[in-house]
């Protein structure tokens, strides 16, 4: 398993979720094997977020929750932004 931050930034990029993944798919790597963690604090992109997590998920990547509990709400955005796994640092 291969975790990855990624910048809301980025993700708030059009194409970017499919750039993302004909990248992962063109590597030969299992996209189910890579977890592209965003931080909590990424609530004012939530929108685009969502959008790119869907894609992305749809793609076989994982979405990962880093940081968890360390700053915006966690709840509010647990519900709005789906996502596999969770780390706190």
């Amino acid at each position: 398993m291969l975790h990855v931050n990624i910048s809301p930034f980025h993700l708030s990029v059009p194409g970017a979720a499919e750039a993302i993944v004909r990248q992962i798919h063109a590597s030969g790597i299992n996209p189910s094997a890579i977890v592209l963690e965003i931080t909590e604090n990424s609530g004012d992109r939530a929108n685009v977020l969502l959008a790119n997590a869907d894609e992305l998920r749809l793609g076989g990547v994982r979405i990962g929750m880093d940081d968890v509990g360390n700053g915006y709400n966690t709840l509010a955005f647990f519900a709005r932004v789906p996502c596999d796994a969770a780390t706190r640092r």
